[in-house]
């Protein structure tokens, strides 16, 4: 379900089991695209639900129920949510792709598929932003609409539409998640952080990091490091 559709849980009885699956943006950003990037179904509802700006209120539904497949990647992934065993996380996100290439291959040839439509453009949009993410060091606006054979003015416009945002601004955004990521987890010095994310001005990276994050990188790696 995308994160504005309205929903109700039925009576439940003794033999009933929910369970609720919430996943932050950040995860899409870091794990889920470079998966479903290629898939335009699911690259079609995770767009839209995660960054397009107007409200959407979309779903959908796997006819999961006869899968003993689904039940074992659900239990295991539940498993090891709750194990905190090592490699944890990476066994998580493995079970999470494994599930949804199940459902994927439960919902071809269903009466929804047909619903859906081809999702072409925002399948589109999904390489776009893999693209981005995967090129945000020396990414433009010229580069990436040669890349994909589009007019620079065309790239703005859809790039615009869905994220509510410029081009420059969801690079600028992707670089500051990954020198996030730096200032975390390395002991590089600030100015090679900001040469490895793609800037080559120290000043418009201080300048950058300020406005999105209120401090300087220096104050956030200080914060992150004590907590």
């Amino acid at each position: 379900m995308d994160t504005n559709v309205a929903h109700s849980i039925e009576a439940t009885g003794e033999n009933d089991i929910i369970i609720n699956c919430l996943m932050r943006r950040s995860y899409y950003d870091s794990h889920l695209i470079h998966r479903l990037a290629g898939n335009n179904l699911l690259s079609e509802f995770f767009v839209n639900a995660v960054y397009k700006s107007q409200e959407q209120s979309k779903y959908l539904i796997f006819p999961s129920e006869r899968s003993s497949k689904v039940r074992h990647f659900m239990t295991e992934l539940i498993c090891e949510y709750y194990s905190s065993n090592i490699c944890s996380e990476e066994a998580m996100n493995s079970y999470l792709g494994l599930l949804f290439t199940e459902l994927l291959r439960l919902y071809k040839d269903t009466k929804y598929m047909n619903e859906t439509g081809s999702g072409k453009r925002t399948a589109n949009m999904a390489d776009i932003l893999h693209y981005m993410e995967m090129n945000y060091q020396t990414a433009s606006l010229t580069s990436a609409a040669e890349h994909f054979h589009f007019h620079p003015n065309y790239l703005s416009k859809i790039i615009k539409d869905y994220f509510g945002h410029s081009f420059i601004k969801v690079i600028q955004d992707i670089r500051m998640k990954k020198a996030c990521l730096l200032l975390k987890n390395t002991d590089l010095k600030i100015v090679e952080v900001s040469e490895h994310v793609g800037y080559k001005n120290i000043r418009f990276f201080y300048k950058n990091f300020g406005e999105h994050f209120q401090m300087s990188p220096a104050e956030f790696r200080s914060v992150h490091r004590n907590n």
